[in-house]
């Protein structure tokens, strides 16, 4: 079933961590981030770390469209999930307000990344989602699921 503008715009506001995949040729790179939304302006953005020996900078300036996956899966295996395809664009200045704001609506952070740098070996970069298209899914009925038997 799908979900209604403001179903979508409640959704990714309720929630804080998503999927980003980036495409470069005939290879993908997806990561899981956390990403702060303002539905009244539909402004969706990240930040992202980068590690001395972190390639999602080049990635992030090298695909021309990204894919963002937001998910739940209820207990119930009631499911949600918004899809949002455009292009990754690094904040200007003037827009690094607007993204903290939108980070501090619902952005969850983790103490430590996968990279194990250290702090001071880390730069930061603050991004938004440009969208090109959206759309919400739910599946509101129980799903069999299938069970091999020993």
């Amino acid at each position: 079933m799908g979900m209604s503008g403001e179903e979508i715009g409640d959704f990714l506001r309720s929630h804080g961590v998503g999927v980003l995949a980036l495409a470069q040729e005939n290879e993908s790179y997806a990561m899981p981030i956390s990403y702060g939304y303002d539905p009244d302006s539909r402004f969706l953005c990240m930040m992202l770390a980068y590690g001395p020996l972190s390639k999602k900078r080049e990635w992030v300036r090298n695909t021309e469209k990204a894919t963002f996956v937001v998910y739940d899966l209820h207990d119930s295996l009631e499911a949600e999930s918004v899809i949002i395809e455009g292009k990754v664009k690094e904040l200007t200045d003037e827009e690094a307000e607007r993204g903290y704001d939108a980070l501090s609506n619902n952005a969850l952070f983790t103490v430590l990344h996968i990279s194990g740098a250290s702090a001071e070996d880390t730069d930061f970069g603050m991004y938004r989602f440009e969208v090109e298209s959206v759309s919400g899914r739910k599946y509101e009925h129980e799903i069999d699921r299938l069970v091999e038997e020993d």
